[in-house]
């Protein structure tokens, strides 16, 4: 079938060329239009209930707001978790649904289950669904200055550049957050009440009848018609004070002689601050699946495009903007690709020595990557980190198929001598590598089958990177198979035509009519790309513009005329057989010098991996049995110390260029003494050289994707570029140095970025990388045991950011009401209450309507009356018979400390202690924290509540669902691609061959990773980094080789066993001269495609832009193992000679008598 469809390509030249030019055009428009990011949007398929009530405490929020909406949630089908926060007069409901649901069906679902569960809420109570978005949408962050006050400033903000913002295409939501809101208040003096009989009932009645417009349709006079409106809307203070209240003797009793009003601040619950003072500010968040880059272009446009339409002196400066971020990503990301593409197509160039089958070769990397981009479009893969750096770990492979496909078409070219049609010739090449080629790339992308099997954060995180791979190789595939033997008939050279003078003369003024116009077309394209060339370069376009055009016309010149080169004329690859032949020669007699070299070099990759304390046991062992002590051993000692074994995380985090500062202050501090700890901490923050700007936010912003109580401070550290940096600072010592500036007794911080905090979060709700969840059925029980774990857990070496959630601890002030003396009076529990409520916190009676602003009015006792705990004694209660009471008289006040919110996850009540890891995996740091809690609860160091249970929650959640599955998945997919290698060779025992060159494989990229910090050290000359852990980034590389390593056992195999099907061999001798000759013939493309892959990782390696701390642990299998691939070159042919030679002895054993 293979051989058939190169036929058809062949004989159909022009429609294939014609289909090239058609994906070019489209490949350019994927890769104009795929949307880009920093990093893919791994967030859970979730939807955000949002329920006020304010004034109420945590409990009476949870109880009677959060747990029947958490319930009801539970019941909805496809929902995989339901977990909750309540806070004061606040309620967050998190409903997870399977990713597989559309995010709009599940939004529809959860919106018809509130609706029957509205009507058994509190009045008043009304939950709404958050916005379309996710935590990671949150990619733009600005604050409005000028000179007015805060009060000015948020308005400026709530009715002008939200409205305006949240217009953009692919907005989701703009948040405010900072500033004071204006509101009317009315301020009650209860003397002044008793002095005109007034109950405070009456007064709030009154504002609320007096805020409204009415319409009384229409009159037609002199044939005109007129519409008639009541005018009433509050527009000034003047209004409401002038405000009747009753009538007294024929005198009207007017708000203003029982109140004062003025405009003053709505009670807020966060924050914005600098080191100097307050800020307002806003947050855009873009809509789910929308393009992060262009949305952020269009919110700028938005904002110059209205900035001149603001008060005078107003700007809009952004403290936090993602675009940065995504292109340096990308940029880091497009210099990698460029240089590994300049880097594999000089590889090819070198080897082949003839610039036309290099540059048939280099045309497969553009046009595979714009076919990657076309399925990108289809199969709805943005452009971000791990995508295109599925490309660039693709780069070495997508030369690969191409390579094989020249090499053989040319050495058929030259074989045949002009004997043969040259388009037979071609055919009957293509053919004959063509099925090894498809059974390489099939091997390659069935490797990646582990990643499409997995699921949650781990699946959106590596799928883009497994989607590029699978159709950049696919599309290799596709343009070996479809052009290659197409553009080798036309241009590979080798023709024999006579030419007349004038032919040849012609053909010459033609030669360099059309070098002088493709070097001028290359030179122009030089300077249109300034920009790309300065900044890649470094140098001026014009002046590269010069070389570019006599390299380009020279490279014209040259291929004009080239001929076909015999290999033996090619001088590499002379010098490469006449090395390798020798060598093979030599393995093939003296084969125990590879097993013993292969043994050697998988039993330290195995020491690397698992710890030469796992790996010796039965050596171990061995020496106990006879009597003496392995622990005294010192080579046994030395190894184990030397392998201690690789350690295990999730995934390493993207460097950010900015931090994120996370404290947590105690449950009782309030709202002013956060924002002066937040302003101090600002302060000292900017005093370490390498930060350039910090902004802090305290609380909640008006989202419902902000749950934060005030109590939290989450601050934005802006670094500086690492070339500012002083002399031997890393990020480590940058954050110890900031933590201790900012240290503060009673503070909790937590030092991560801000896309690796979101990812943190969405995990579980925390914002730390791994959490101690504590799950029972008491709030203050569970907080009480979280800050017993606190000291427990900080014990443990390699801990950092120990954090108990402060869910407990706050103070109350409780109104107890006495019945008895309640019915003395004749005062009902409701008058009681709504008296404490719209005196002490004020009731929003009404809303004005001044144009598009709309502005609260709220009623409640003078701050006088009410700012101090001995002032609430004060507060009087009206009777039925129009005495005013004393709330003393009615209720008992106690103070008590109670919850300051209540978390809780699948109907059970949870607390939570977070911490990070330092200078050690999360795996060993988990192993170690849950034997010291065992211990501290078996030694009664803690007292463990009957009916608690804990659980791990976070990234190492994320990482054991991950590691599961892949433990799973990954041996079928060895087996799948063991059955492809059969089904190539049709024959086990040449598969089972082929494939023993992966273990040898693996190991070496094992030993890559234990190696490489000592590596870097000494090429750089500055200390040895931390050693590299097994993250699930490292092991999708070890998927990568081992889809890449078998394809040259597979084509050298392929040979050997075609020659022996021809040749018959029937000595020992024979066997050996046939496989030395087999893998002389493949070692030219088998070890091109061996080097291009070791190569074309290279650039990742030595990348040390934004992005590339995230590429590297990916490369480093890949180099590794395909550095020990070399020895597969040898180890598949001598161990394919071993079984032809033990094959035929056995057989003339057979037939001697």
């Amino acid at each position: 079938m293979i051989s058939r469809l190169i036929n058809a390509c062949l004989d159909m030249k022009l429609m294939v060329l014609l289909a090239t030019g058609l994906v070019v055009v489209l490949g350019f428009k994927a890769l104009l239009e795929n949307p880009k990011d920093a990093i893919p949007d791994i967030s859970q398929n979730q939807v955000i209930i949002s329920a006020e009530w304010m004034g109420r405490s945590p409990q009476d929020v949870e109880d009677q707001v959060t747990y029947p909406i958490s319930v009801a949630m539970q019941a909805l089908p496809r929902v995989e978790d339901v977990r909750t926060m309540t806070g004061f007069g606040m309620s967050r409901v998190y409903v997870i649904f399977e990713d597989s649901v559309d995010v709009y069906w599940a939004r529809s679902r959860v919106l018809e289950r509130l609706a029957v569960v509205q009507g058994g809420l509190p009045p008043g109570v009304t939950p709404a669904l958050g916005p379309d978005a996710t935590a990671l949408g949150q990619v733009f962050m600005y604050t409005v200055d000028g000179p007015y006050d805060l009060a000015t400033l948020r308005s400026v903000q709530d009715y002008t550049l939200r409205y305006s913002l949240q217009q953009v295409d692919g907005v989701a939501e703009v948040a405010s957050i900072g500033g004071f809101v204006r509101e009317y208040q009315v301020e009650i003096d209860p003397e002044r009440l008793r002095a005109h009989d007034v109950m405070l009932e009456e007064v709030v009645l009154a504002l609320e009848n007096s805020n409204l417009d009415v319409g009384a349709k229409a009159i037609e006079s002199g044939g005109s018609e007129f519409l008639v409106r009541g005018i009433g809307f509050i527009k000034r203070l003047d209004d409401i004070e002038q405000l009747v209240i009753k009538t007294q003797s024929h005198v009207p009793v007017r708000l203003s002689d029982v109140a004062r009003v003025q405009f003053g601040p709505e009670f807020r619950r966060g924050a914005l601050a600098d080191s100097h003072h307050e800020r307002v500010g806003g947050i855009v968040t873009i809509r789910y699946g929308a393009n992060p880059l262009d949305t952020i272009d269009r919110v700028k446009k938005e904002i110059t495009r209205i900035e001149p339409t603001l008060p005078s002196g107003v700007k809009v400066n952004a403290f936090y903007d993602r675009t940065e971020l995504i292109n340096e990503t990308l940029d880091t990301l497009r210099d990698t690709l460029l240089e590994e593409i300049i880097v594999t197509a000089l590889i090819i160039l070198i080897f082949l020595l003839h610039l036309r089958s290099a540059l048939i070769v280099a045309a497969s990397f553009p046009l595979a990557i714009l076919l990657g981009f076309i399925g990108m479009q289809v199969f709805g893969v943005s452009s971000n980190i791990m995508s295109l750096g599925g490309i660039a770990i693709a780069i070495g492979d997508i030369a690969d198929m191409s390579i094989i496909m020249v090499e053989t078409i040319y050495v058929a070219i030259l074989a045949d001598g002009g004997k043969s049609p040259r388009l037979q010739v071609i055919k009957n090449a293509s053919g004959e590598v063509g099925g090894a080629i498809v059974t390489s790339v099939a091997t390659t992308v069935i490797s990646f089958i582990p990643i499409f099997a997995l699921s949650g954060q781990s699946y959106k995180m590596f799928a883009p990177m497994a989607w590029t791979k699978s159709l950049t190789l696919s599309a290799s595939l596709f343009l070996a198979i479809c052009l290659t033997p197409v553009l080798c008939y036309l241009f590979l050279g080798g023709r024999r035509v006579e030419k007349t003078p004038a032919q040849r003369r012609f053909g010459e003024v033609l030669r360099w009519v059309a070098a002088l116009g493709i070097a001028g077309l290359l030179a122009w394209i030089t300077v249109r790309s300034e920009r790309f060339v300065e900044g890649w370069l470094g140098l001026n376009a014009a002046f590269v513009a010069v070389p570019v055009f006599v390299f380009g016309a020279l490279a014209v010149l040259k291929i004009w005329s080239e001929p076909l080169t015999p290999i033996d004329g090619n001088p590499v690859a002379r010098g490469l057989v006449a090395a390798y032949r020798p060598m093979l020669r030599f393995f093939l007699e003296h084969r125990r010098v590879l097993r013993v070299a292969s043994f050697a070099i998988i039993l330290l990759g195995s020491m690397a991996v698992f710890g030469a304390s796992f790996v010796l046991l039965p050596v171990k062992a061995g020496i106990e049995s006879m009597g003496g002590d392995a622990s005294r051993v010192r080579p046994i000692t030395a190894l184990e110390d030397h392998y201690p074994g690789f350690g295990q995380e999730f995934m390493p985090p993207l460097d950010e260029g900015s931090l994120l500062f996370m404290p947590s202050l105690l449950s009782q501090a309030s709202l002013s003494e956060t924002l002066r700890v937040m302003e101090w901490q600002n302060e000292q923050m900017l005093t370490v050289p390498e930060v350039a700007q910090v902004m802090g936010k305290l609380g909640r912003a008006e989202t419902a994707l902000d749950p934060a109580p005030i109590g939290m401070i989450e601050t934005v550290v802006l670094l500086k570029p690492r070339d500012q940096w002083r002399p031997g600072m890393d990020r480590k010592a940058l954050v110890a140095e900031l933590r201790k500036a900012t240290h503060l007794p009673g503070a909790a911080p937590s030092w991560l970025q801000p896309i690796q905090t979101r990812i943190v979060m969405l995990s579980s709700g925390i914002r730390s990388q791994i959490g101690l969840e504590l799950l029972g059925n008491d709030a203050g029980e569970l907080a009480e045991l979280a800050l017993k774990l606190e000291p427990v857990i900080k014990s443990v070496p390699g801990a950092s950011d120990v954090v108990a959630m402060r869910t407990g601890g706050k103070p109350y002030v409780e109104f107890r009401l006495n019945r008895e003396r309640m019915q003395h009076y004749g005062v009902s529990v409701m008058m009681v209450q709504e008296t404490i409520e719209v005196a002490l916190g004020g009731r929003r009676v009404t809303t004005t309507v001044e144009g598009r602003e709309r502005y609260p009015v709220r009623i409640r006792y003078e701050r006088e009356l009410r700012d101090k705990l001995e002032d609430l004694q004060r507060v009087l209660v009206a009777a039925p018979s129009g005495a005013q009471v004393p709330i003393t008289d009615l209720a008992d006040i106690e103070y008590v400390v109670g919850p300051s919110e209540i978390r809780g996850a699948n109907g059970k009540v949870a607390g939570y202690v977070t911490f990070n890891t330092a200078g050690i995996d999360e795996t060993r740091l988990i192993a170690a924290v849950e034997r010291r809690v065992n211990e501290a609860i078996e030694s009664k160091e803690v007292q463990w509540p009957k009916g608690t249970t804990f659980n791990w929650v976070g990234q190492y959640q994320e990482q054991q669902k991950t590691n599961a599955r892949l433990a799973f998945i990954i041996p079928i997919a060895l087996a799948i691609i063991l059955f492809i290698i059969y089904m190539h060779f049709r024959k086990w025992s040449w598969t089972l061959i082929v494939f023993t060159g992966l273990p040898l494989n693996l190991a070496g990229g094992a030993l890559m990773i234990r190696y490489w910090p000592f590596i870097q050290s000494v090429l750089s000359g500055e200390p040895q980094g931390p050693a590299i852990y097994i993250t699930v980034a490292v092991v999708v590389g070890f998927m990568v080789l081992a889809g890449v390593v078998l394809n040259d056992g597979v084509v050298v195999g392929t040979y050997i066993d075609q020659l022996v099907e021809e040749r018959k061999p029937r000595t020992v001798g024979e066997i050996r001269d046939l496989v030395v000759e087999a893998g002389a013939r493949r070692i030219r493309p088998a070890f091109m495609t061996t080097l291009t892959s070791i190569i074309g990782v290279m650039p990742i390696l030595w990348a040390t832009g934004r992005g590339s701390d995230v590429m590297q642990p990916m490369a480093l299998p890949i180099f590794g193992g395909m550095l020990v691939d070399v020895i597969s070159l040898f180890m598949v042919p001598a161990m394919m000679s071993w079984w032809l030679e033990r094959k035929l002895l056995n057989e003339l054993a057979r037939r001697s008598p």
